[in-house]
């Protein structure tokens, strides 16, 4: 008697260690390969997941050093340059170029306003809201991006069908 539950306790201990060193590895791997997948999931046309995922894990993310771009993970992340920056915030996300700061929401990823040099911050309300070419900011947040997201790694195991059954629902 005493054999079987010594037998069963130690199947028992087995499957969960194995059942958390699968966790582990799926976890570590969606993180760590947040930019591959990322760029594969099927999202609505207005919605651009890159920046934000790739701000929420940026602590697990390849930080190649040879292109010029600083990162800091401490309280907000963010990748900068000399000439602009890319800042995660729990609300928004912000893109800074020259004298303008854009915010996006986190939440339902879209532009919110403009932020200038002298700290005024324009309210869709406004005028000046109707002037911005969001497209073409978005094509600028891509285009600083784009030395990070070459440099990343491809996973060795595919689980982009894991990674887009937990994150097509935020951006659909």
């Amino acid at each position: 008697m005493i054999k079987k539950l010594l037998k069963l306790w130690l199947v028992l201990l087995s499957l969960a260690l194995l059942y958390m060193a699968g966790t582990i590895f799926v976890e570590e791997n969606l993180a760590k390969y947040t930019v591959y997948y990322a760029q594969r999931l099927p999202h609505a046309k207005d919605k651009h997941p890159l920046p934000f995922l790739l701000l929420e894990e940026l602590d697990f993310l390849e930080k190649p050093k040879d292109i010029g771009y600083s990162y800091d993970t401490y309280e907000s992340p963010i990748i900068y340059s000399d000439k602009e920056y890319l800042q995660r915030f729990s609300d928004s996300i912000v893109y800074r170029k020259k004298r303008n700061t854009y915010f996006f929401s986190s939440d339902t990823h879209k532009f919110t306003g403009v932020g200038t040099e002298n700290g005024t911050f324009t309210e869709p309300s406004e005028k000046e809201f109707q002037f911005v070419n969001v497209d073409a900011v978005w094509r600028d947040i891509d285009s600083f991006l784009e030395p990070f997201i070459e440099r990343q790694p491809k996973p060795k195991v595919n689980l982009q069908w894991l990674f887009n059954w937990r994150y097509e629902k935020r951006f659909n």
